[in-house]
């Protein structure tokens, strides 16, 4: 779509004053709730302006806000287009939570935004009645009849208390029921765990894990949208649980496993579910874990998901430092861009990584690691940046024609690189040995264990006065060929220089014939010699000159 100015926003829902009720605090917040199930949006937005006038009983409101959002899920999923997905709970939390941030005095606006939009249809709630006879079924062992179960029950207060731990053999078996049984099995799962005295907080700790492994499992970039957002549901049931203490939050539990439950089916049912095992990258048993972080920031900003989760793999499995994988995944997250759920429910995963108690737990890290480079609607930092300078107006910015730039396999040797212009690329193509994609501040890296003799023409380095991988750059091999040596192949790697235009270039002349990777090849970058050697054309920033001219 060609740039045109947005069109200005409309606004459908006028703010309202507030309206002023009285009576016990129960009755009007059920009587709020019902005007939201019922759709009448101007009522129940006036309504919830008089309630948060009540300062003293704010908590129990906000409680009552992202409740009303967290029963609002659709019934169906395979075959259906027409979605709440859950995000209804989310912009709720999102009220509470910035509202706690700016104060409560400054947030008429966030209120706005977010309580208004609760009324607003499309309005499923028969996922929640049916968590509300599942109650009365499983809990009470009564029969339903023609009026559903309503408000609370002794015994379901009760089992709020519960503070059993889920075993891991337990929890194994909720994942079961959830991604791969049919309806009614993880209902009658969970409630063996209520009853058996097992706490709804690690319950909910348990359905996590089976959310994350539907992600992991998920194949193709354009399906994972209820995977994810069926995850961030369940990261919301878990703050919900850490924060408010509603009276009606246990049947939360059934209507997340209805979601997950029908998140599994509808990716299996449409062909999107692949149980592959994970493998680890060869040779990695022999890096550091610093070394395979840098591998999996490579993987992650090439938008390669397998690479990215065979590397997280890698980490836990060497037993590395989990912060430091945490923070870069986190980070790489924050810089993806196009929608915000790129930012968002990598986020997710991260924040219940450090409160879920479960032994597996770290599932929630390999499903992090896929969350971002997997889908189709992800924006690489360089597109990002590719895009500032198109809106800023930098010159020579942007040629890119594909949006999901990925790795791709060996390919033919392509033509010499058009140094005009530059790209919002960060592309990798070809061996030897998987070159992998460039980083911000180190230029195009490239692993070096390549055995061959031969070689080269001279190299040249170009550098962005920013410390910023500025060119479309090329690797171009020639020579006798070894075991392993790659020869024929060609490496390209792209990435955005938004200040292409003020750069400098370098150049070496060729070396005699030590093998790359050696210490008299790095020594021979700074002397003239006449003898042929491999080319390497790359780019790198100023401050990492010496760095970048070595293999």
């Amino acid at each position: 779509m060609p740039n045109t100015t947005p069109p200005k926003p409309v606004v459908y829902w006028p703010d309202q004053e507030p309206l002023r009720e009285e009576g016990p605090l129960n009755e009007r917040l059920n009587h709020w709730l019902t005007l939201v199930e019922r759709g009448q949006v101007i009522d129940a937005y006036r309504t919830f302006l008089g309630l948060m006038e009540e300062t003293e009983h704010r908590r129990e409101v906000l409680a009552q806000l992202v409740f009303a959002g967290m029963i609002d899920v659709q019934d169906r999923m395979l075959y259906n287009r027409s979605y709440t997905t859950g995000h209804k709970a989310y912009r709720a939390r999102s009220v509470v939570e910035i509202g706690n941030a700016v104060g409560w005095d400054n947030a008429h606006d966030v209120v706005y935004a977010g309580a208004l939009d609760i009324a607003v249809g499309p309005r499923w709630h028969s996922v929640y009645e049916m968590a509300c006879n599942v109650i009365t079924i499983f809990i009470e062992d009564k029969e339903v009849h023609a009026v559903p179960q309503g408000g609370t029950t002794e015994r379901e207060r009760t089992l709020l208390a519960n503070a059993g731990m889920v075993t891991e053999a337990e929890t194994e078996e909720l994942i079961e029921a959830l991604v791969h049984q049919h309806e009614p099995a993880y209902i009658e799962k969970i409630s063996g765990l209520l009853l058996a005295g097992k706490s709804p907080r690690r319950i909910i700790d348990a359905i996590q894990l089976a959310a994350a492994q539907i992600v992991l499992e998920t194949d193709g970039p354009s399906n994972f949208s209820m995977p994810q957002h069926t995850y961030e549901y369940c990261n919301t049931l878990g703050w919900f649980f850490d924060n408010f203490a509603h009276p009606q939050r246990l049947k939360l539990l059934y209507v997340a496993g209805s979601m997950v439950n029908q998140a599994a089916w509808n990716q299996r049912s449409s062909g999107w579910l692949k149980s592959d095992p994970i493998g680890t990258p060869r040779g990695a048993d022999r890096l550091t874990g610093g070394q395979i972080i840098e591998r999996l920031e490579a993987a992650l900003a090439a938008l390669d998901a397998a690479g990215s989760v065979a590397s997280t793999k890698a980490y836990l499995d060497s037993g590395a430092d989990r912060s430091l994988l945490v923070q870069r995944l986190a980070l790489m997250a924050a810089r993806f861009g196009n929608d915000p759920h790129n930012q968002e429910i990598p986020q997710c995963m991260l924040e219940d990584y450090g409160k879920n108690q479960c032994r597996d737990r770290e599932r929630l890290l390999l499903a992090c690691a896929i969350s971002r480079p997997g889908t189709a609607n992800t924006a690489t930092p360089s597109m990002r940046a590719a895009g500032l300078a198109r809106r800023w107006g930098w010159p020579n910015c942007c040629n890119a024609t594909d949006p999901h730039p990925r790795a791709s396999p060996a390919a033919p040797r392509p033509r010499e690189a058009d140094l005009s212009s530059c790209s919002d690329q960060v592309t990798a193509v070809g061996q030897p040995f998987e070159p992998v994609a460039p980083l911000i501040g180190a230029g195009v890296k490239m692993n070096t264990n390549w055995y061959f003799l031969s070689a080269i023409r001279s190299s040249k380095t170009r550098f962005s006065w920013l410390r910023m991988p500025c060119l479309v750059c090329s690797s171009e091999w020639h020579g006798k060929a070894r075991l392993l040596s790659g020869f024929g192949t060609t490496s390209t790697a792209q990435v955005s220089a938004p200040v292409r235009h003020k750069s400098l270039s370098m150049t070496q002349r060729a070396t005699s014939s030590p093998i790359p990777g050696s210490p008299e090849l790095k020594r021979s970058l700074f002397f003239i010699h006449n003898e042929p050697q491999p080319v390497l054309k790359k780019i790198a920033s100023p401050g990492l000159m010496s760095l970048s001219c070595m293999f």
